[in-house]
């Protein structure tokens, strides 16, 4: 059976960036604009930079179902040890795409406590239910790493 875990945590995060997406729209409808936009940038850095070498992605095990299925039909990469560049770019366009909304929740509270109780969840879920049943023995948060 597949980790449903995964997909779950992936709509928990999709359901966070909507509520950053408001959040920016709300504050200013270009700022929601070019969020979205950021969004798309940084999701397709991160299947481009990190899934598609994920051994996941390739035999249709990605727990996540939607990035691997996406990654799959990027150009093809070896997979293998990431590269610094491919660690950095990963994070900080995590990084980015997490803090971009903050600056529109400074006097919404309500907005910003949902934002980040939704990525708490959502990275919860993947620590505790999903990683443990990865074999991508490169990946820096992987608790299943094979020395070689």
């Amino acid at each position: 059976m597949k980790n449903k875990y995964g997909t779950i945590s992936m709509y928990v995060l999709i359901l966070a960036l909507v509520v950053g997406i408001f959040a920016m729209t709300t504050f200013s409808i270009i700022y929601g604009g070019l969020y979205s936009l950021i969004i798309f940038l940084g999701g397709y850095m991160v299947l481009m930079r990190y899934c598609r070498k994920c051994p996941h992605s390739m035999n249709d095990s990605c727990h996540h179902k939607i990035p691997g299925l996406l990654a799959k039909k990027l150009p093809y990469k070896k997979t293998g040890k990431y590269t610094f560049y491919e660690y950095i770019s990963t994070i900080g366009s995590i990084v980015i795409v997490f803090a971009l909304p903050f600056v529109s929740m400074v006097d919404r509270y309500y907005l910003l406590v949902s934002y980040l109780i939704l990525w708490v969840i959502a990275i919860l879920m993947v620590k505790t239910k999903v990683c443990k049943f990865c074999y991508n023995r490169w990946c820096l948060s992987c608790p299943n790493k094979v020395k070689m």
